[in-house]
């Protein structure tokens, strides 16, 4: 029985650690009810933030004063801006799935020939010949790990515009 350790289980989860990671530094770990304005320091808060609170009380000035109205549309046009993305991901991981169909009888073969062999060579060879089947079939199989780009493109936007309505929240009692 084979041991799996940190190591491993790192490699494993890699992408979503690092997405942990970077939505924890990009977002803060506290509450920061201090008024946050155009002089403010930090990153996030002046360039996510302030720009959502702003955009939140301009769109409310319209609708006299309805913040709710304002979050919601605010929510839809963020939809919209990302939306080319999701589309995209949604077409890639269509195309993998046919590719991957047709794929799927060879790879089996493949795998089953080198079943049991866990040897260097042995395995070096069972990834030449399954690298040789994705040049084949014009496979890239990074493509299908790309498909956490939208919302890795999605968290910090998200997390922002939060913090801009919790922000107000605190500003209007």
């Amino acid at each position: 029985m084979e041991k799996k350790g940190l190591l491993t289980a790192f490699k494993k989860y890699q992408l979503l650690i690092i997405v942990l990671l970077l939505t924890v530094i990009l977002a803060g770990c506290g509450a920061n009810t201090a008024p946050i304005d155009s002089s403010s320091t930090g990153f996030f808060d002046h360039y996510f933030v302030y720009p959502f609170s702003l955009l939140i009380k301009k769109i409310a000035f319209l609708f006299q004063g309805n913040y709710g109205i304002a979050i919601v549309l605010i929510t839809i046009i963020i939809r919209f801006a990302l939306m080319p993305f999701f589309i995209r991901q949604s077409k890639n991981s269509k195309d993998s799935q046919k590719k991957m169909e047709v794929m799927k009888p060879e790879m089996d073969l493949i795998q089953k020939k080198y079943k049991g062999k866990s040897s260097t060579e042995d395995q070096l060879s069972m990834q030449r010949e399954l690298s040789d089947l994705y040049k084949k079939h014009d496979f890239n199989p990074v493509k299908m790990a790309v498909g956490c780009l939208p919302l890795i493109i999605q968290m910090p936007i998200l997390i922002g515009f939060y913090y801009a309505i919790m922000l107000l929240c605190v500003l209007q009692r």
